[in-house]
């Protein structure tokens, strides 16, 4: 997959099929536009491209999970750019005109019914139909997806994520909503009191969850194991920014280094700062008891999908 972080002079291939959007977490709605624009590019033997206007300063995504995630489902071009003047101003026509076929050369657009483009927004659906009948293009709006009576959007799942609602996020999401970083050393503290952790930084344009504990499973290689994680700053340690330290159950060994993707499953407490060391020891042996409850029943309950 070719990436992009500023608008090309020139286009990497003759022909595209485009979908248009902010792309921030790849939720369930963003995931069939993006399969839509696959399949089209290949049923015309032209390049999938996904255009991402990224306007805040940390995704549900970071920007290199949501390129691994794009690699994975076959996208052949990513341009991801902020939502510069220069674009904002533009009329519907010009923006289409100019970016979409005059640039991309597409023969092919995707966007959801609620999709705004150009001046003021003044762009919508009708304009692109018009648009594309008039140029021999091709387009396709997928009508809205919504859960619970209200539309899945990005700014519902931050919504989701700050108020430590994990089942819901990833609900929203159609996939578990994780973490990935480099195991770095830590304090060491959690293997003075007999519960060893793996130690990572999100990265910097990650939104992160509301900080607390959580039930977790974490891939490093090959390996995947349950855990339960800390995510926040560790007042009770004096930490003093975010970061995510993973007691990984029935693991031992010597992680530093390694890439892990921790996927958050449960919510089991909000950040707290302790009086003491054995206080905080004290808890989270309480934390690891709730998990591994709260793993049991997750296990039941997919086990009694499986089986329907």
């Amino acid at each position: 997959m070719k990436v992009f972080n500023t608008l090309p002079e020139h286009c990497p291939a003759e022909y595209t099929a485009v979908t248009i959007g902010k792309f921030d977490g790849l939720h369930r709605a963003h995931r069939m536009l993006i399969e839509k624009t696959v399949a089209a590019a290949k049923e015309r033997g032209c390049a999938s491209l996904v255009l991402s206007f990224d306007i805040a300063p940390q995704m549900i995504l970071s920007a290199e999970e949501r390129e691994d995630e794009l690699r994975k489902m076959g996208v052949d071009i990513l341009i991801a750019v902020p939502l510069c003047a220069a674009i904002i101003s533009m009329s519907p026509e010009e923006f289409l005109g100019a970016i979409i076929l005059e640039k991309f050369h597409a023969r092919y657009i995707a966007v959801g019914e609620d999709f705004r483009f150009g001046y003021r927004r003044s762009g919508g659906p009708s304009e692109i139909r018009l648009f594309c009948e008039k140029h021999g293009m091709e387009e396709e709006i997928l009508p809205v997806i919504a859960e619970d009576g209200d539309k899945i959007s990005s700014s519902r799942i931050r919504s989701a994520l700050s108020g430590g609602d994990i089942a819901e996020t990833n609900r929203l999401l159609g996939y578990p909503y994780y973490i990935t970083g480099e195991i770095v050393h830590g304090r060491m503290l959690g293997r003075t009191i007999g519960m060893p952790t793996a130690n990572s930084v999100p990265p910097r344009d990650k939104y992160l969850p509301r900080y607390g504990v959580y039930l977790t499973r974490t891939s490093i290689g090959p390996e995947t194991l349950y855990g339960i994680s800390d995510i926040g700053e560790k007042p009770t340690v004096g930490g003093q920014f975010p970061g995510i330290e993973t007691n990984l159950f029935g693991w031992n060994g010597d992680l530093y280094g390694k890439k892990e993707k921790t996927e958050l499953l449960r919510f089991l407490r909000p950040e707290k700062k302790f009086p003491s060391i054995d206080a905080l020891k004290e808890q989270l042996a309480k934390d690891r008891k709730a998990a591994e409850i709260c793993l049991a029943g997750l296990q039941v309950e997919t086990e009694g999908k499986a089986a329907e």
